[in-house]
């Protein structure tokens, strides 16, 4: 090394020894971030450049984790390039996470320096889509409609049933409709099930993500689609309008309203429903409101009484309260009133009382009651006139004998 060489770097040593901290810091640029790569339920891998004029003790990447203030962060490669820059990846693993499918993932890398400061980066976004398909889009005013097998038919149904439902939701409730949204059509159940399984929920046909607005939906190709997707697209959009309506409030809606409330609003309603519930009642007996409360059973057969139950008993309060009574229970429960009052505060009877009353209306119990009482008295009648006979006939054998 030249002698000028050797004093530069002694200069520029010194510079950076005896120049404030945060300014040492201020030399790492980091560029906007991006995903390299990425499979859907496996790894993905996320990649930065940045200017390292000074030493780097290490670098992180920070994943802002949905509907959670805590993020994830993982230790970052730091590989040095030429002209004194470094590239920055970090791996990371979705599985077992419970990140659902089409989240948008907010994350940015960081630098530390061996003097302990920090180099912040710029935020980048990430849509984390299911792409292990190829997917096609039909724009519409109330969904744009994604799917990747069967014809444009499909997609038409579907944009269909998403333009009919606000009509049958106004007549339930007052509500925000939902702005445009998107609606992901799965060819079948099993691939649905697989992307529902990294949020837990690995069994239904359908789920809404109300705060991203979208729809994850199955509709297996058959006579039957049509008929599906009028049931299921609804469902789904009433509870992105319930989010819509009520904010955060929405999840303090006792879940059998909520699914009571998303089954009354589909165009063709389920019509196995009455008949599981009659049948339920016949066997087992049916289910308990106060137990549908915080949530459905976890067993597939179970939840599908619940939902046949939460939907004739939303039903019942409609017909009977109207659509004024309704509004007020949405409300009652969306301010934070437990389950038993909830009812009490909007229809003026608990829901235990109320639940009596459905029953009542529904498998007719205390009508059922009174009836066999009223049923057993002409028998008493018959029986008593019966011993009666045998009774006076001897008394008066007796008397005769005495005379």
């Amino acid at each position: 090394m030249r002698p000028w060489q050797t004093g530069f770097s002694l200069v520029v040593l010194l510079t950076l020894l005896l120049a404030p901290a945060g300014s040492v810091a201020a030399q790492i640029q980091i560029a906007p971030p991006e995903v390299a790569s990425y499979t859907y339920g496996e790894e993905i891998l996320f990649r930065a450049i940045a200017n390292t004029p000074t030493p780097v003790e290490g670098a992180s990447l920070v994943i802002q984790r949905p509907g959670s203030t805590e993020p994830w962060t993982l230790a970052a490669t730091v590989t040095p390039l030429p002209n004194l820059q470094s590239e920055l990846t970090a791996a990371f693993n979705p599985a077992g996470q419970g990140l659902p499918a089409f989240s948008t993932l907010n994350y940015h890398f960081e630098i530390t320096t061996p003097s302990g400061q920090l180099a912040v980066g710029p935020s980048g976004q990430f849509q984390y889509a299911d792409n292990r398909f190829e997917w096609q889009t039909l724009p519409g005013e109330r969904a744009q409609v994604h799917w990747y097998r069967g014809e444009n038919s499909l997609a038409q149904a579907v944009g269909q049933a998403a333009s009919r439902s606000p009509q049958r939701m106004a007549e339930i409730l007052d509500l925000r409709l939902p702005e445009p949204v998107d609606i992901y059509v799965y060819a079948d159940t099993e691939s649905l099930q697989s992307v529902l399984a990294q949020s837990g929920h690995s069994w239904v046909a359908g789920r809404a993500e109300p705060e991203k607005g979208v729809i994850l939906v199955a509709l297996p190709t058959g006579p039957d689609q049509k008929i599906l997707a009028e049931q299921r697209i609804p469902h789904e959009l009433m509870h992105i309008a319930l989010y819509l309506t009520l904010g955060e409030d929405y999840y303090n809606l006792p879940a059998w309203l909520n699914e009571g409330l998303a089954s009354a609003a589909e165009l063709y309603p389920n019509p196995e429903y009455p008949l599981l519930v009659n049948t339920a009642y016949q066997d087992t007996g049916v289910l308990s409101f106060s137990t549908l409360c915080p949530r459905f059973p976890g067993d597939a057969s179970t939840t599908l009484l619940a939902y046949a139950q939460s939907t004739s008993f939303v039903r019942f309060i409609l017909e009977r309260y109207g659509k004024a009574g309704m509004q007020s229970l949405v409300q009652a429960y969306a301010s934070g009133q437990d389950c038993e009052q909830g009812a009490q505060v909007a229809l003026g009877v608990p829901l235990s009382e109320l639940e009596q009353i459905w029953r009542d209306e529904t498998f007719g119990e205390r009508l059922s009651d009174e009836s066999q009482s009223s049923d057993f008295t002409p028998w008493l009648v018959v029986i008593l006139a019966t011993l009666a006979v045998p009774l006076v006939l001897g008394w008066v054998i007796l008397r005769k004998k005495r005379y």
